[in-house]
């Protein structure tokens, strides 16, 4: 709950932001900067069509 609603990944009380990876369909995993730059929930959209194909 907290990747949807904190911006710096230092205010997060629930997880160790030094070993974060954030992991979908066995897709290659995100640090938690790279999360909170792409935003959570279009982390979750990642796939791997082309980019004319893809909604984020």
């Amino acid at each position: 709950m907290e990747l949807s609603h904190k911006t710096n990944l230092y205010d997060f009380k629930s997880l160790n932001p030094h070993k974060f990876k954030f992991f979908v369909n066995g897709r290659e995993g995100l640090t938690g900067e790279e999360t909170l730059k792409l935003g959570s929930y279009n982390a979750l959209l990642q796939n791997s069509l082309p980019e004319e194909y893809q909604y984020y």
